[in-house]
């Protein structure tokens, strides 16, 4: 089963490394994120992240100053791109707390996936193989679907 197809009619969290390869490209990673990008366009399924992620992908393009590369990564996200926003709210800060504990992530890992777990999403896709999500999510690793 492809990446796709595996996605396909899911609620699906888009950690922000998924993210990174869509503005900053990647060779290994073109043809599969083309496709998800497509199919992100076509709501094939459903995409959540959190605004933490637009934290997180700024610095870079701010310290290489390229206003358009900014102001297209914010309206992907956040306008245009068929990806859900969450904030990180009480509930989602104190359910990343507890995800620290039991499975000793990083904090903005833990938020990532407590916003994930929040917005009802049966799938967490990363190329992380670090993260950790709790049993009743599946981690995808984009990596595993590269040809």
């Amino acid at each position: 089963m492809g990446l796709i197809e595996k996605l396909k009619g899911k609620r699906v969290y888009l950690d922000t490394n998924i993210f990174i390869y869509v503005i900053e490209g990647s060779n290994q990673y073109q043809k599969i994120i083309g496709e998800l990008i497509k199919s992100i366009l076509q709501n094939e399924f459903e995409t959540h992240t959190s605004y933490i992620t637009l934290t997180e992908i700024l610095p870079p393009l701010v310290k290489r100053g390229d206003r358009d590369i900014i102001s297209g990564t914010i309206e992907f996200i956040r306008d245009k791109g068929g990806v859900h926003l969450s904030s990180a709210n009480e509930e989602i800060c104190l359910q990343a707390g507890f995800l620290r504990g039991e499975l000793g992530m990083k904090t903005p890992d833990a938020l990532h996936v407590a916003t994930a777990l929040n917005q009802d999403c049966s799938l967490f896709l990363t190329n992380d193989a670090g993260i950790r999500v709790p049993k009743n999510m599946q981690r995808v690793l984009l990596s595993e679907f590269c040809e």
